[in-house]
């Protein structure tokens, strides 16, 4: 068993939140410019990749200490797996129920505008507490929000509502 100290643990906690949660982004940007039929295929692409991070959890819970390290990215991996079963499961019904037709621009618009103002807001108020928990000495725990809130920013202002071919 490889022994890791706590700070050692957060970083690949960290690391495993600031992926997944990148990956989140990246999706919604997506999702907002080619609509619910990109996302639904994407979706029906990602098991393979949230089936290693599964494993990958379970090889750090028993390959390192602390323990909980390896046990909380196996929680992100099977949780991530989880949502996106229950998000494919819903577009899926939707699309049966003929509910996926792309939305005027004009809408898109509107619901893009309000999903950047929100995910802005959140992405400034997690850099500001990481930046606030470096300021105060909080060593690597404090990289993991002002992390989070760079990519929660940087998605916010890449959100369109225009349809990009190619992107």
């Amino acid at each position: 068993m490889i022994e890791l100290g706590p700070e050692a643990g957060l970083v690949i906690v960290g690391l495993a939140v600031t992926v997944v949660a990148a990956w989140g982004s990246w999706m919604s940007i997506r999702s907002a410019a080619r609509g619910p039929r990109w996302a639904l295929a994407h979706l029906a692409t990602v098991r393979p990749f949230g089936l290693a991070g599964v494993v990958a959890g379970l090889v750090l819970s028993v390959a390192i200490s602390p323990l909980w390290a390896g046990l909380a990215v196996l929680y992100v991996a099977v949780t991530v797996l989880a949502l996106s079963a229950m998000l494919r499961r819903a577009l899926v019904r939707l699309d049966t129920a003929g509910g996926l037709d792309e939305l005027p621009l004009d809408s898109r618009r509107q619901i893009v505008r309000r999903a950047r103002l929100l995910i802005l807001g959140a992405g400034v108020v997690l850099a500001a507490v990481g930046a606030g928990g470096t300021m105060a000495g909080a060593g690597p725990v404090a990289w993991m929000p002002t992390l989070l809130g760079v990519t929660l920013v940087v998605t916010a202002v890449s959100l369109s509502a225009e349809t990009r071919h190619g992107a």
